[in-house]
């Protein structure tokens, strides 16, 4: 949260903050590659950074608008190009999503085989029965997708370049379109289950002002039908650590009646200054946080010393200092009251804070009007929310505390004929968790709280390390340092005090149950807490998966691991006793190189476990698809996997895209000759199988819809019978019973 000065320590130590600072712009700084570790035994509750790091990770206001601009502004002027500034013990790595998590007070978002809540914010028809809808990591907790679905409808959203002069006669909502520029439309289709078949209905232009669209929410019920489409402007291309990387970024929301989709056209617009953070829908509001960096009009920090960029820092007004948001008709209001705005206590005289404002809003989706907002100076990495509340987490990496021995001692680099300037040093890292709770009115700050480790790279899987259940938070986080005398995976336990702290109430490994979670060197893939257990998957070299017993809180419990050949990227539920994986094979080497540190990634896998004894899970099927170099777009994002749940006529359904390598024939790892060969793409395809649990519990494939070309970032939507595959802005259709015979819509 707060920012210091800091001196480079070393190459390797600056290779790792850079990858830490680049996070989520870098393929390389991925879960799969990054730094993972942790102390053996782990520590007691409360010792990741005792009472000085939960004093630190607290949030108060200044209830003062002077105070708050002063610090504000103290901030900015320290953060010019001469001062060198980094986040606070070496780098804040930024942006967000987050895991299946249970309500606060109730149980987990759910499993296959319950439906989850309907795309309309509750407002459901009987045609929404037998439908997939977005895969969702809480029920009642929408996400944005380019693809949803009401039950009778299809909707598929697409931006793509144009070189053709914009669209004329459409609501401006930012420029006027121009040649090579970005056109987004929303095309919407009916959805024939019977035929089956998908009969286009309108193919709307959504006028974005030549920016792209991230994704879309449905909201209203059938008369009220909109679609609200979300686009951030990231305009840096500095790293996510870098503040002023921000500067001039804004998120535009606008809305899209769908009453009657042969006329809609944009009819409303929301600017927030900021870039988004990630945002989620409850009901009809939309909660979205957006990371804002003012910047001064005619002067760059980088372009004059300290003392002229603070002149002009303190010459800028206000209000040009504030995220503000602009309505459709171009009217320009505040965002935040500065005097209501957080900050963080101060770890010392000698730190400032961020001049980053990380705002919280609460947007009405009827009247697309910000009704409630919080805000604080810092960043945000990672949104993760329950129907209860809304979490913020920040990641700190500490570079200060010099290079340590495997049991946590410093080192002196020239006892061990290092010098000091190129020492290595392993960072200590902790993430900062802040609670914002859902009330009627929108939002209101109830507490912050710190565990050991941080949350990985992947910003769809961080999200997935966070769940709330029963007034808890349970976490599973990855400590910075690498070695064979650490835990891969810390499991922290968190709960609020009543008093404005998440106290750490348990942490694993600990001193009384030392066994490590994950295996030397591995990394933390899949994560997936249900109910009162964690399920979690590492892996190198093989896949264990690891269940947690979280029945009693204060005192988790390692029950069972498995390990079979590669690994799950994602685990879903299926059933109260079923788990289904989705990763890929692979083959361990014995040598230690290789895809993951250890083990060549093959195909396209899917594991069925059984967790009925916790103690002794079970891999009970497994299908593998394709060859090395297959791929799917499911395997890093969730929202790609489409499940229709179980009925009495037929067995849980998961169908997903598959950019398939060599022979789409599944093939055992142990039957691979040349685990390096690397096979050419042959086709894309959504790929269907028949998910059964009990006693013929196992995994069938139903073979695959064909796309026409590559796609790599396909959807589904399971309605009846029959299977919608949406591939770029085309969509195809078969009989689940006969996928290979599918047809284009018309």
């Amino acid at each position: 949260m707060q920012l210091t000065q800091r001196p480079h320590s070393g190459l390797r130590a600056s290779m790792r903050a850079l990858c830490v600072a680049v996070g989520i712009l870098l393929a390389g700084c991925s879960d799969d590659s990054g730094p993972s570790g942790g102390t053996d035994g782990g520590a007691g509750p409360g010792s990741s950074g005792g009472s000085s790091l939960e004093n630190r990770s607290s949030l108060k206001t200044l209830a003062d608008r002077e105070a708050f601009m002063s610090e504000l502004r103290s901030g900015l002027s320290n953060q010019n190009a001469n001062s060198g500034f980094v986040a606070e013990g070496g780098g804040v790595f930024v942006e967000a999503a987050a895991d299946e998590v249970g309500t606060d007070g109730g149980t987990t978002g759910g499993t296959a085989d319950a439906a989850s809540a309907g795309e309309s914010g509750g407002t459901t028809t009987g045609a929404t029965d037998d439908v997939s809808t977005t895969n969702l990591q809480e029920a009642g907790v929408d996400e944005q997708d380019r693809v949803k679905t009401d039950g009778e409808r299809l909707y598929v959203l697409s931006s793509e370049y144009s070189s053709a002069p914009g669209m004329a006669d459409t609501l401006a909502v930012g420029p006027a379109f121009e040649p090579g520029s970005i056109v987004t439309r929303l095309r919407v289709l009916d959805m024939d289950r019977v035929t089956p078949d998908a009969v286009p209905v309108a193919d709307i232009a959504v006028d974005l002002g030549g920016r792209a669209a991230d994704g879309f929410y449905l909201s209203g019920g059938a008369d009220s039908r909109a679609a609200i489409v979300v686009s951030g402007n990231f305009g840096g291309y500095g790293v996510w650590g870098n503040s002023y990387a921000f500067g001039g970024t804004d998120t535009l929301v606008a809305r899209v009646p769908l009453a009657d989709p042969t006329t809609a056209r944009v009819d409303a617009s929301l600017r927030i200054d900021g870039q988004t953070v990630s945002s989620r829908r409850i009901g009809d509001r939309l909660f979205i946080a957006t990371r804002f960096y003012p910047r001064l009009d005619g002067i760059e920090p980088w372009s004059v010393d300290q003392q002229t960029w603070a002149e002009a820092v303190a010459a800028t007004a206000d209000e040009d200092l504030l995220p503000a948001w602009t309505d459709t008709d171009g009217t320009r209001t505040t965002l935040i009251d500065p005097a209501a705005c957080f900050v963080a206590n101060r770890s010392s005289d000698t730190t400032y804070y961020s001049a980053d404002i990380i705002t919280l809003s609460v947007i009405d989706l009827n009247t697309l009007r910000p009704v409630d907002s919080e805000c604080y100076l810092g960043s945000s990495e990672t949104l993760y929310a329950s129907t209860d509340a809304v979490f913020l987490a920040t990641t700190r990496w500490n570079y200060s505390v010099g290079p340590t021995t495997e049991g946590g001692e410093l080192i002196d680099a020239d006892t061990v004929g290092i010098a000091a300037d190129v020492a290595f040093h392993d960072p200590r890292v902790d993430t900062d968790i802040h609670r914002f709770d859902i009330t009627d009115a929108g939002l209101e700050y109830s507490a912050s709280g710190s565990f050991n480790g941080h949350l990985g790279w992947n910003p769809e899987r961080m999200p997935y390390r966070l769940s709330a259940y029963n007034g808890d938070l349970r976490v599973a986080a990855m400590p910075a340092v690498l070695g064979p005398g650490t835990s891969p995976i810390v499991l922290s336990v968190l709960r609020d005090n009543g008093s404005g702290k998440l106290e750490l109430i348990a942490e694993l490994p600990n001193e009384s149950r030392p066994a490590r979670i994950g295996k030397p060197y591995e990394q933390l893939y899949a994560s997936r807490f249900v109910g009162d257990r964690a399920y979690l998957v590492t892996f190198r070299q093989t896949d264990p998966l690891y269940v947690v017993d979280l029945s009693r809180p204060t005192d988790p419990e390692l029950l069972g691991e498995l390990e079979i050949t590669g690994y799950s990227d994602w685990l879903l539920p299926i059933g109260s006793n079923h788990l289904l994986g989705l990763g890929k094979d692979a083959v361990a080497l014995d040598d230690g190189f290789g895809d993951g540190g250890g083990g060549l990634q093959q195909g396209v896998k899917l594991s069925l476990f059984d967790v009925s004894d916790p103690r002794a899970p079970l891999e009970v099927s497994s299908q593998t698809i394709g060859e090395r170099g297959t791929d799917s777009v499911a395997l890093y994002n969730p929202r790609a996997i489409a499940i229709q749940a179980a009925t009495d006529t037929h067995p849980t359904r998961v169908a997903f895209e598959i950019d398939v390598a060599g022979s789409a024939a599944p093939r055992p790892a142990e039957s691979i000759s040349d685990p390096w060969r690397w096979y050419e793409w042959s086709y894309s395809g959504l790929h269907g199988f028949d998910v059964r649990t009990g006693a013929d519990a196992g995994i069938e494939a139903r073979g695959a819809i064909v796309g026409d070309a590559y796609s790599g970032d396909g959807r589904a939507v399971l309605a009846g019978d029959a299977a919608f595959y949406v591939h770029g802005d085309r969509v195809r259709v078969a009989p689940w019973d006969n996928l290979s015979n599918s047809s284009a819509a018309r």
